[in-house]
């Protein structure tokens, strides 16, 4: 009879996971920039770039989103790009079923939230490896999620001194 497995969310996984993501950090926020920068031209104010990059996290969602950005608000088609766009999620999500099912309570929903392609990577890899500790994920997509909100302030703040974006 095998022992059955100890899953864990510990600071160690999450420092795992973070030092894992450093690479994804890096190219999130060079696109995290580039929404700050490409945001500037529907005139959203900062605070509300900060609360859709922050609450939605999936970045090609928000670059979808953003032609759409116009008075009035056309909320269905703006909920149905977005829909369409992070429908790959729910694969993912369920993907990390035999992981997620030993938490309950807000765990599974803020590492769900957490998630991106890259995230998901470094967590199955760690997976197959036998490793069973949650931090790994959540500290890979807290990484990315923080790294992802600086550069969109970031390009944000700086879009005024680039000019027109167009042009690059």
């Amino acid at each position: 009879m095998t022992a059955p497995e100890r899953h864990t969310l510990t600071v160690h996984g999450a420092w795992q996971g973070a030092r894992a993501s450093v690479p994804l950090g890096v190219a999130s926020a060079v696109l995290g920039a580039g929404f700050g920068v490409a945001v500037r031209q529907v005139d959203l104010p900062l605070w509300a770039t900060l609360f859709m990059s922050g609450s939605v996290f999936a970045g090609a969602a928000q670059f979808a989103a953003l032609p759409l950005w116009s008075a009035p608000l056309p909320l269905v088609p703006i909920w149905l790009s977005t829909f369409a766009v992070n429908a790959r999620f729910a694969l993912l999500s369920a993907s990390l079923t035999p992981w997620l099912k030993h938490y309950r309570g807000p765990t599974p929903w803020a590492t769900v939230f957490l998630l991106g392609e890259g995230q998901w990577a470094i967590g199955m890899q760690a997976y197959a490896k036998g490793e069973r500790d949650l931090g790994v994920l959540v500290g890979s997509g807290l990484v990315v999620w923080v790294v992802w909100m600086g550069g969109t302030a970031a390009g944000f703040l700086a879009a005024p001194s680039l000019g027109d974006p167009r042009r690059f």
